[in-house]
């Protein structure tokens, strides 16, 4: 075998390594790509937890209650929870939303959380916290426009609002609704 042969073996073997090793790097990608995904997924979850716990806790969920269909009658300190249950609730939504359209999660979970976020928005007080001047600046303006898109549609596509069910939840206990 001549110099040249020797060459031309050694030009074909590196061609071989580099694809091999694209292919690798590759599936090293998608991996990494799947492993943030489901980290955002689980933090986001983990939001999610923490405000269903804010809404176990009695005193809380009174407060919430209050907040949903008797906003005029909540203290400072209840306005204050009421709004960072609500922040914590449409940053997660707005993260999976993002997450939706890169295509990190299915349809189903993003429907399965507009479903939670709807259900509070056709209220008295989701009414009035939505126009809030300072809520309304700290949220970003596709968030806004996302959640005004979800209050006018959510009963077309189904969604159940607790506005439908009336202030009288608020006269009931936490057990009986």
């Amino acid at each position: 075998m001549t110099l040249e042969g020797l060459y031309f073996i050694a030009q074909i073997l590196s061609a071989i390594a580099v694809i091999v090793s694209l292919i690798f790097v590759g599936y090293q990608l998608r991996d990494n790509t799947r492993e943030q995904r489901l980290r955002r997924y689980h933090e986001n979850l983990t939001v999610q937890n923490t405000i269903l716990d804010f809404m176990s806790d009695i005193e809380m969920s009174e407060g919430f209650l209050k907040g949903v269909f008797e906003p005029n009658s909540q203290t400072q300190a209840e306005y204050v929870q009421f709004t960072s249950m609500y922040l914590k609730a449409f940053n997660t939504y707005d993260v999976l939303r993002h997450m939706h359209e890169e295509g990190a999660i299915s349809e189903d979970i993003l429907r399965s959380y507009e479903g939670y976020i709807y259900s509070g928005l056709n209220t008295p007080g989701m009414d009035r916290w939505l126009t809030d001047p300072w809520v309304q600046s700290v949220l970003p303006p596709d968030t806004m426009a996302a959640i005004r898109s979800l209050k006018e549609t959510g009963a077309e596509r189904g969604l159940v609002s607790l506005g439908a069910r009336g202030p009288e939840i608020s006269q009931k206990s936490p057990e009986n609704l």
